[in-house]
């Protein structure tokens, strides 16, 4: 059976798969499906997102498309100069027998014309991805083909390309750019950087994503801690326990709040921050592991008062403090540390930059602003004295 699927050849759609499954989930693909080359069709676009399988035969110098979806088949012939055969005819009829899964039970369908020329089939039970499926169609009544068609196809069921979609935005789940969760704020903007794809949550973050190197990102996404507030009660009531020793919040002191990316993930003791630097999208799923609808729902709300509150923050920044661009990563990265915190720039939501005397300075929060200007020999000095020079402002 397996040398018989390794000889097929791989289709376009499965180079997709390929980009966004990863290298090892390909392989086993490659190994277990009988991915086919296809010729253009004529289809909906609703139709090709639930396309899994596809597979073209040629029998007795006819060219058959056998297109599988999870809610039906189609098959398309041809000749072979690849021109399509129409089978509206009323004296063209099939069938199709199918075995899927665990049941050795064959299904039998009765294929129907449609109006631009093909066969189909709708199909009464769910085809799910990794299922071994079997196929035994015939079709009669074709002039072109002078005999009865008859042919097999086999193979694994392979995810559509919504499902495979929605695995990759599952398994990024943050934004880059912004660091939001990916499925709380709109729907994933798609987009490539490097040959690879990568989802945004907006087209802003798209247009900047353009401009950050794949060296930018290697962080991404930022982990750092966060201080507590008043909603940060109710986040730890849902989430329950910590993600990385599976203990109660609180049964070994105050939690301690963690944000990957935009999403605050609460762990037991301090102790746990390092697995979850070396794992971050890991460990903030696993944070949302029971009463996830709940918890999910409360991060969502949270992000969307969050955005609304950067929004008007940019409006209302202190004379002299910016926001930073893309064009700042280096000299953030340089400096590191906020001169008044002593924390981490992206520690407390910023890092933001100053022009102290035409000279720049970056900053963790909003508040470090006035300290900078109150004494800022103090906080150059401290800069200074860790071999960091302040650049020009620009």
């Amino acid at each position: 059976m397996f040398p018989h699927l390794l000889m097929r050849h791989v289709s376009a759609f499965y180079v997709e798969a390929i980009d966004r499954l990863g290298f090892f989930v390909s392989i086993s693909i490659l190994m277990l499906t009988s991915a086919m080359a296809s010729t253009p069709l004529h289809h909906r676009a609703d139709q090709e997102a639930s396309i899994t399988n596809r597979w073209v035969t040629v029998v007795d110098g006819t060219h058959i498309t056998t297109r599988l979806s999870h809610s039906d088949i189609q098959i398309i012939v041809a000749q072979q100069d690849g021109s399509r055969i129409n089978l509206s005819a009323d004296n063209i009829r099939g069938s199709v027998s199918i075995q899927c899964g665990e049941s050795r039970k064959w299904y039998r369908y009765g294929l129907r014309t449609t109006a631009q020329g093909c066969l189909t089939a709708p199909l009464s039970f769910p085809v799910a991805p990794g299922e071994f499926i079997q196929l035994r169609v015939q079709i009669a009544g074709i002039p072109e083909a002078r005999t009865l068609l008859s042919y097999r196809e086999s193979g694994i069921v392979a995810p559509s390309r919504e499902q495979v979609k929605r695995e990759a935005i599952d398994r990024q789940r943050f934004c880059p750019i912004s660091g939001h969760l990916l499925h709380l704020l709109s729907d994933p903007i798609e987009a490539k950087l490097n040959g690879k794809i990568v989802y945004c949550c907006s087209v802003e973050c798209v247009a900047e994503l353009e401009s950050v190197s794949s060296e930018m990102l290697v962080s991404f996404p930022r982990v750092s801690t966060g201080d507590f507030s008043e909603a940060d009660e109710e986040l730890i009531r849902l989430q329950r326990s910590c993600p990385v020793m599976e203990m109660p919040l609180g049964s070994m002191g105050n939690p301690v709040k963690v944000m990957v990316g935009r999403q605050p993930v609460f762990l037991c003791c301090k102790g746990c921050l390092v697995k979850v630097k070396k794992n971050p999208v890991h460990y903030a799923k696993q944070s949302v592991g029971e009463g996830s609808d709940q918890l999910l729902q409360r991060l969502a709300s949270s992000s969307q008062v969050e955005q609304v509150l950067l929004e008007d923050a940019s409006e209302k920044l202190p004379s002299g403090v910016y926001k930073v661009g893309v064009e700042d990563q280096r000299l953030i990265a340089e400096q590191k540390i906020c001169p008044v915190m002593e924390e981490p720039l992206d520690a407390m939501g910023g890092p933001y930059k100053v022009n102290l005397n035409g000279k720049m300075i970056y900053i963790c929060c909003l508040g470090c602003a006035s300290s900078l200007r109150r004494e800022p020999e103090e906080y150059v000095g401290f800069l200074n004295d860790r071999g960091i020079t302040l650049p020009i402002f620009r």
